[in-house]
C-alpha cells in the first residue's frame, strides 16, 4: 500500500497521461447478450462530449439505454420491452479531460 501511494505521489503526471491516454476495451463494444453462468445479460455503451461533466455523463446514460432499448427490440422482438428499461444499471463509466464520457450499462434478462 505505502509503495503504491509513493508511487503515485512521485509520478502523478505520468499514471494520469497513462489513463488519459488508453481507452478501456468495453468502449468499443456493440449492444450485445451475453450468458454469465445461467443469466443473460444484455450490454450497451453510451458515448457523449460535452464541456459540463454531469451533462455528458447524463447524456451518455440516456444514450446507452436508447441503444440497448434498440437493440432488444430487434433481435429479441419475442420478450415485451415497453419502451423501459427497468431494471438496468451503470457498471461503468469512464471519461477523457477533454469532455469525452463513455457509460456501461447492463441489463440482465428473463
Amino acid at each position: 500500500m505505502r509503495l503504491l501511494l509513493a508511487a503515485l505521489l512521485l509520478a502523478p503526471a505520468a499514471v494520469e497521461a497513462q489513463f488519459v491516454s488508453q481507452r478501456p476495451a468495453w468502449t468499443r463494444r456493440k449492444p450485445m447478450v451475453v450468458k454469465r453462468g445461467r443469466e443473460r445479460v444484455a450490454i450497451a455503451v453510451g458515448y457523449a462530449k460535452f464541456d459540463n461533466p454531469a451533462l455528458a455523463r447524463a447524456a451518455a446514460e440516456g444514450r446507452a439505454r436508447a441503444e440497448l432499448l434498440r437493440y432488444l427490440q430487434k433481435k429479441h422482438a419475442k420478450e415485451s420491452f415497453d419502451g423501459e428499461l427497468s431494471g438496468a444499471f451503470i457498471v461503468d463509466v469512464w471519461g477523457r479531460r477533454d469532455g469525452s464520457t463513455y457509460v456501461r450499462l447492463e441489463l440482465k434478462l428473463p
